[in-house]
């Protein structure tokens, strides 16, 4: 049904034509012209523009139910945000994200806070659920903030795993868009990794303060090359849907 509809919406205007044509040789050789009532030919135009018209229902309940959920999901940032910030071990400058582009949209973000807001190059980027980026590229009102999505990274970011005492030091090397994994690599062969320990930012390599919090190991593997092993992180937080970040202020000393 659906097909004939599309079919007749195509061709809507043939079949009206044909429609009049058929209406005006059925007044000129009908002799009881009073069958064919003014009602009746309305009553065919009805029917055809029904059939090559598909009817829209608007379901105005289910648009306010969507509105009212993105105010919730926005507020409920703007929560974490204000959480955030009453965190003492750092100082943030918060910012909004401006934009995504659609070519670039699991590499990076840009935020409304730039170089005269105090914003730097390698300034770590968080919410609340841990880091999502870091500052890649500045300008006067506004920056650009290089994602951890990203399949390359401009650098690797120093972090560790953490299993009970033990703590085992890696990089973030990439990213696995098909399976939304992180790649953490640089892991002795030694070390004792499960699944669900935590990663976590060391501060080496003077890109990113210690103690922020990345994600979850959620596979471990041996990587044949190096004979190492390379552990798939699920990230804490949800970068893909960021509207509100904090930007960590100041010089850290590691």
């Amino acid at each position: 049904m659906k097909r004939i509809r599309l079919f007749l919406h195509k061709y809507r205007y043939f079949y009206s034509l044909v429609l009049v044509v058929l209406m005006l040789v059925a007044v000129l050789f009908f002799k009881d012209k009073e069958l064919i009532s003014a009602n009746v030919l309305k009553g065919y135009v009805i029917n055809i523009q029904e059939m090559v018209t598909p009817k829209v229902e608007v379901n105005y309940s289910e648009i306010t139910k969507s509105i009212n959920n993105g105010l919730e999901n926005e507020l409920k940032e703007l929560n974490e945000l204000l959480e955030l910030n009453n965190n003492t071990s750092f100082t943030y400058i918060n910012a909004s994200v401006l934009s995504r582009n659609v070519n670039t949209y699991f590499s990076v973000v840009t935020i409304d806070k730039g170089k005269s807001d105090g914003i730097d190059n390698d300034m770590a980027v968080v919410t609340n659920d841990g880091l999502v980026g870091y500052i890649s590229k500045i300008y006067d009102s506004y920056s650009i903030v290089s994602l951890l999505n990203s399949k390359s990274l401009d650098k690797k970011i120093a972090v560790c795993v953490t299993n009970g005492e033990n703590i085992y030091n890696a990089n973030i090397t990439g990213y696995d868009l098909e399976n939304d994994e992180l790649i953490v690599t640089s892991i002795r062969s030694t070390s004792k990794i499960n699944i669900g320990d935590k990663v976590m930012t060391n501060g080496l390599g003077k890109v990113i303060p210690s103690g922020i919090l990345i994600g979850y190991v959620k596979n471990v593997e041996m990587d044949e090359d190096t004979s190492t092993k390379k552990v798939m992180v699920e990230l804490s937080s949800n970068i893909d849907n960021i509207k509100y970040v904090g930007v960590i202020k100041g010089v850290i000393e590691w």
